[in-house]
């Protein structure tokens, strides 16, 4: 799904939207099969006490969600505008809460619309006006990376030096997983430094237009993009899965080092 989603955002209008006509089309489908397809309601088990067990069970994936995007916003805008977006979160889950209470009874249910507007205002006050720069260096353990450029990577390649590439964004899980353990592992820091592999990251959380553009000029249909540039001849893609004996593989020494 990430992959479809990544393509969409490359596409021309009409070939994005087909793409998220199939994504819904394929998400609603057990539904419509169960609304449509008569013998296939019998296979439904009955309702009983099972089934409050089970929303909490899966309230817990719901709950793991919310706060991998809230930490997405405290990367991107911000401490205040994390502690905005939770607390918007909160008005809103007690207007929900309010409003059932509220349809077992005769009241009024417009009071409800008072942390609604409480939620809708708090972003004004809490928004942090500074964004932050997604494409900058960081370091991975100790491997340290450079900010994705074009002209860098001509520089570097015409300098033959060897580069690995990487584009990334904090929405994308298999990147995180990835730098959290091949890219940050031990034995690949070590064979990188060795070799003076230069390490260059783009970040892509904010879809930046440079990055945008060299995925369409490569092929690539989003992230995770991995490129291994070695000191002469052409690029190499790598799987969006990576492990650390892939990456160590890369190095020959008897030309890069």
């Amino acid at each position: 799904m990430a992959s479809a989603l990544g393509a969409a955002l490359l596409l021309p209008v009409s070939e994005a939207m087909a793409i998220f006509f199939g994504l819904g089309l394929g998400l609603a489908l057990p539904f419509l099969a169960l609304g449509f397809i008569k013998p296939m309601r019998n296979w439904l088990p009955k309702p009983g006490a099972w089934m409050q067990k089970l929303r909490q069970i899966l309230s817990v994936p719901m709950f793991i969600t919310a706060l991998g995007l809230a930490w997405i916003v405290g990367r991107q805008a911000g401490v205040n505008m994390m502690a905005g977006a939770l607390a918007m979160a909160l008005m809103l889950t007690i207007s929900l809460w309010w409003y059932g209470m509220r349809q077992f009874s005769d009241k009024k249910s417009w009071p409800v619309m008072l942390p609604v507007l409480v939620a809708l205002l708090l972003p004004l006050n809490v928004i942090n006006t500074t964004p932050s720069i997604a494409n900058t260096n960081v370091d991975l353990g100790e491997l340290e990376t450079v900010a994705f450029s074009k002209s860098r990577l001509a520089e570097l390649r015409a300098d033959h030096k060897p580069v690995f590439l990487y584009m990334t964004a904090d929405w994308c899980l298999s990147c995180k997983v990835n730098e959290a353990t091949s890219l940050s592992s031990a034995s690949v820091v070590t064979t990188f430094h060795k070799a003076g592999v230069k390490v260059m990251r783009g970040d892509w959380t904010r879809g930046d237009p440079a990055i945008t553009a060299f995925l369409k000029e490569v092929g690539s249909a989003g992230v995770p993009l991995y490129l291994w540039y070695p000191t002469d001849g052409k690029a190499r893609q790598l799987p969006q899965v990576l492990t650390p004996s892939m990456l160590t593989e890369l190095i020959d020494y008897k030309s890069n080092g």
